[in-house]
């Protein structure tokens, strides 16, 4: 135990001075017309201090962080311990920093541990006659030096009323050494300290009862104020030092109501002369509370205001600022922090400079702080992070630097509407959602315009007014605006930027104009793309749209990048758009189409001139020579304007069969089928259609005059049957044409099937974009930006869908362009009729093109349960009535895929089920009229039925067991527990730990 205490001891100290040495020399220098300051920290280490110490440390911690933190070093530490004369000579041993380095103060403090003491009181006035000799010496070598002692101790000093084995050797050793002037009575070391201006408080924990307790404390109220600890942890300790601290530098203490000093009734008239007429420890003495205030001492005073200046301009003080931080935030001491208001400031500031390299690593330390607590605790720092956004100091100070209040107009927020968080305040400038602009809509439609300021009475608690003045700067009129919500909170640059935006583009008149100076002042100066990895909330998707509905307050490369970002999204929003193209109709081998023939000279047939391979042989002929040639023919006759026509699956041509019946495969004309690679295939191109036909004797070719086109004879005779509609989607089309690119504004052209791989892949998000295919997205060769510069026209464009070339391309163009980038690109549900994005609309049954929301398809596909009526029109998709792919089952209802091999034929004169207890969709029960059809808990005959072949027994009489309902414990009546499942008998205290590992197959 001893052992343990020492090491709680050593680690709280080893934590406090370890601040010592994270800071440089260079900060230990006080500031000017300040007078230094030292704290001595006196402590008793005896053994009965090992739980107490234990518990201090964390305060302590967050005790030598404020004192670094506000006194920029003139704050001295000195570290006093002191034990009893019972536990050698070393009673009272020192460490400060006036005398020793901080690699000594770091072992000093190792060193020590929490033993020894054989009596309850301690040498406490030997520690202070030591205290006193330090501060007079270092009196007389700094004049403006200032003492300040703060005693921790659970034990009264040695004196003739406390019981005290070691009074007399305290008092020679006191008397013996020339140094100790304070002396050996209480009194006189009281009017020591008092004549020196040394003022002194003291922690003091409980004792086991209250007459003890008021007893040790009347010694130490004569001191001075003593704070009394009920309960030893680290949350009061660290509240009741953060108190004291605060008050003596002229705070407030929120907290003040938790704590009380205390004193001893009737104290005043019996600390006269206490050494003899001190009470009794069996008086009656009555512990009085009092107010936990203190009076500020002049030597802690420091200008709070300046802090967010010197932040700002001093390197070092930052450095230190973030090493505390580092230290204090961990799970152990970041609740801490909730106590102290300042802390809160000084990490408002961090976070302000997100851009310094310590930020990052610190943000994400609080981070783990918060779920590594619990309950109140969580809740606790939770608040604690919320409330380091209050500026209201800052924003009453800027309001009431102008103190006129006649013929000052301001605005004021009209009460009676719906408020807005302060955290969705905060999340306007990461992620300007629909839902928070609409919000502040609200707030900016509820603002009164007022010709001069209002009733001293519109003011917090704290005095802050609650209206914004007119005359303030634009940054400060805009950042402001937030206060009028949630009081306290500001905008940070970007935040108000995003505000001015909403006014300009929603024409808010009472700061339209003021927000459009605004933008302009602050155009390129609050968007940094340059550091998008330390802001990675600029390239979300709702800042995108943002940025791209007020384009006209950006830069020209703010503009580029946000207009490239947002057509990507409306791109990628479109993917599954539907997609009518126009094209040539593809012939069918079992219907006539027209056609051109020409007479063979060998067989004498009329041939297509798709089949003449010479100007007078037909295919047929060359192949199979003339005489075959003509039976074939004469069996296969059609009109002399007609054919059978079929389409190349592999270049698409279009050419005649003789034998249509024989052709069991997809199309493929004799140079693809063949492999033969001429320079080209010889095909002729209708102007009309577009389709091409197979020419192998070109005379196709020859019916076109110079420089004109041709028509086929389809489009001659029949033009609307010669050409078809096609339905594919943007994402098949872009991908199969990326030189359509070109009309939504992409520049490289050799780098456009990059461009529309990223688009459609779903694994970049902006962010990645932005930061990884920057050089593909955004930078532009001289080439590039002499096109842009130019206004180059884009070339006309040919598409094709499926290997054919599209017609009315340049409607079709227009028409893609204004849906996509102007367009709802919203659909239609075909089962709830709702409106939804593209997206969010996918394939009823993975094989149709009618599309439903995930919703109604999850609705449709889930009804299929265990144990419940299964209905055949579940099983198929509601619209087209096929079987929905795996795909769909997987998604929607994984577990009913196991029994897709397995489904019955269903008669459609029965109801059918699930069974709940084999799996299996069996048979219910038949139809029948005025017979309401089942619903659930359906089990197929063979499970309902008792198997008694098959019925397991039990293993203690052996006899038949059926289960009817419940879970697998069995109690039989022979006295017997064993589990149903696996039929092992057991005792009653083991059997439901067995059916938790029988139930998993363990």
């Amino acid at each position: 135990m001893e052992m343990l205490s020492k090491l709680k001891f050593s680690s709280w100290f080893l934590f406090c001075i370890s601040y010592i040495a994270i800071f440089p020399d260079s900060m230990t220098s006080s500031s000017s017309g300040q007078p230094q300051v030292d704290l001595f920290l006196v402590c008793d280490t005896t053994a009965s201090m090992g739980l107490y110490i234990s518990s201090l440390a964390s305060t302590i911690r967050q005790v030598f962080a404020i004192i670094k933190l506000l006194f920029h070093g003139r704050v001295k530490l000195h570290v006093v311990s002191y034990k009893d004369y019972c536990d050698g000579k070393a009673v009272v041993t020192h460490c400060g920093q006036r005398t020793h380095t901080n690699k000594q103060i770091l072992q000093f403090v190792s060193d020590l541990a929490p033993q020894g003491g054989g009596d309850i009181p301690e040498a406490i006035k030997t520690a202070l006659n030591h205290v006193h000799t330090i501060a007079q010496e270092i009196k007389k070598s700094t004049v403006t030096s200032q003492a300040i002692v703060v005693i921790f101790t659970d034990a009264p000093p040695h004196h003739m009323h406390t019981s005290s084995r070691h009074l007399r050797q305290e008092m020679d050793a006191i008397a013996t050494n020339p140094k100790y002037t304070a002396g050996s009575n209480w009194m006189s070391i009281r009017q020591a300290f008092s004549a020196a201006s040394i003022p002194i408080y003291t922690f003091h924990s409980m004792l086991d009862c209250e007459h003890r307790t008021a007893h040790s404390v009347l010694f130490y109220s004569a001191l001075g104020p003593v704070v009394l600890i009920d309960d030893v942890n680290t949350t009061q300790i660290t509240k009741a030092t953060m108190g004291l601290l605060l008050q003596l530098m002229g705070q407030r203490f929120e907290h003040a109501d938790n704590f009380s000093s205390v004193t001893v009734w009737d104290a005043e008239k019996l600390l006269f002369d206490c050494d003899t007429k001190f009470p009794p420890l069996d008086s009656t003495l009555v512990l009085r509370k009092d107010a936990f205030e203190f009076q500020p001492l002049a030597c802690m005073q420091e200008d709070l205001r300046e802090l967010p200046h010197l932040f700002k301009t001093n390197e070092d003080y930052q450095s230190m600022v973030y090493s505390v931080f580092r230290a204090i935030f961990t799970p152990e001491n970041v609740l801490a922090l909730t106590y102290n208001p300042i802390l809160a400031k000084l990490w408002r500031l961090c976070s302000n400079r997100r851009l310094d390299p310590r930020y990052s690593p610190l943000s994400a330390q609080l981070s783990r702080c918060v779920p590594a607590l619990s309950g109140l605790e969580k809740a606790q720092l939770q608040q604690w992070i919320e409330e380091s956004h209050d500026d209201s100091e800052a924003i009453r100070d800027a309001i009431l630097a102008n103190s006129a209040e006649v013929d000052r107009p301001c605005l004021i927020l009209e009460s009676g509407f719906d408020a807005i968080s302060a955290a969705d305040l905060r999340s306007l400038a990461r992620a300007p959602n629909p839902g928070v602009i609409s919000a502040l809509m609200s707030v900016l439609t509820h603002l009164q315009y007022l010709l001069s300021v209002p009733t001293k009475s519109m003011r917090t608690d704290d005095g802050v007014p609650m209206y914004i003045p007119l005359d303030l700067t634009d940054n400060k009129l805009f950042s402001y605006l937030s206060h009028l919500v949630v009081p306290g909170t500001s905008f940070s640059m970007r935040g108000s930027a995003i505000v001015a935006m909403i006014c300009c583009s929603s024409n808010v008149s009472l700061l339209k104009d003021r927000a459009h100076g605004y933008l302009e002042s602050i155009r390129g100066q609050w968007i940094p793309l340059h550091q998008a990895e330390q802001y990675p909330e600029i390239l979300s998707l709702e800042f995108i749209k943002l940025m791209h509905r007020n384009a006209t307050y950006l830069t020209q490369e703010e503009m580029a990048v946000y207009e490239q970002l947002f057509v990507v999204h409306r791109m990628r929003l479109a993917a599954t758009k539907n997609v009518t193209v126009t094209l040539g109709a593809t012939p069918t081998k079992t219907r006539l189409h027209p056609d051109i023939k020409r007479k063979c000279h060998k067989c004498g047939y009329d041939v297509s001139l798709t089949l003449m391979t010479t100007p007078d042989t037909c295919a047929l002929c060359r192949t199979y020579g003339a005489q075959e040639s003509r039976s074939l023919q004469r069996l296969h006759t059609t009109a002399a304007d007609k054919s059978f026509m079929v389409e190349c699956c592999a270049c698409h041509a279009l050419y005649a069969v003789v034998r249509p019946e024989l052709l069991n495969i997809s199309p493929k004309c004799y140079y693809c089928r063949q492999w033969v690679k001429p320079s080209r295939i010889p095909t002729v191109e209708c102007s009309t259609c577009l389709n091409r036909y197979v020419d192998p004797a070109g005379l196709i070719k020859q019916l076109k005059r110079d420089n004109e086109t041709w028509t086929c004879f389809p489009c001659q005779t029949a033009p609307n049957v010669a050409v078809t509609t096609r339905e594919t989607t943007f994402e098949n089309l872009l991908t199969s044409n990326t030189a359509l690119c070109s009309h939504f504004g992409w520049k490289k052209p050799k780098r456009t099937d990059e461009f529309v791989r990223l688009v459609f892949d779903r694994h970049w998000n902006y962010f990645k974009m932005f930061t990884r295919q920057h050089g593909l997205l955004f930078e532009m060769g001289p080439k590039a930006v002499a096109n842009a510069k130019l206004g180059a026209p884009v070339a006309t464009l040919k598409l094709q869908v499926g290997g054919k070339p599209l017609l009315k391309v340049d409607a079709l163009v227009g028409s893609l362009v204004s849906d996509i980038l102007h367009g709802s690109l919203q659909d239609v549900c075909n089962l709830c009729f709702d409106d939804f994005t593209l997206p969010a609309l996918e394939s009823a049954c993975g094989r149709c093109r009618t599309r439903v929301c995930e919703g109604c398809a999850r609705g449709w596909y889930s009804e299929p349960k265990r144990g419940r009526l299964l209905l055949a029109t579940h099983l198929a998709c509601p619209f087209c009535r096929q079987p929905p792919s795996l795909g769909t089952w997987k998604k929607y209802n994984r577990s009913f895929v196991d029994i897709l091999n397995k489904l019955p034929v269903m008669r459609a004169n029965y109801y059918y089920g699930w069974c709940g207890s084999c799996g299996d969709v069996k048979e219910w029960m038949e139809k029948q009229c005025s017979r309401e059809a089942p619903q659930s808990k359906f089990e197929c005959v063979f499970c309902s039925t008792p198997q008694v072949g098959n019925l397991p027994h039990c293993p203690g009489c052996n006899a038949k067991t059926e289960k009817t309902e419940g879970c697998d414990h069995i109690t039989c009546i022979c006295g017997q527990h064993w589990c149903y499942r696996c039929g092992k008998g057991f005792l009653a205290s083991e059997i439901y730990t067995h059916l938790g590992y029988c139930l998993e197959g363990l």
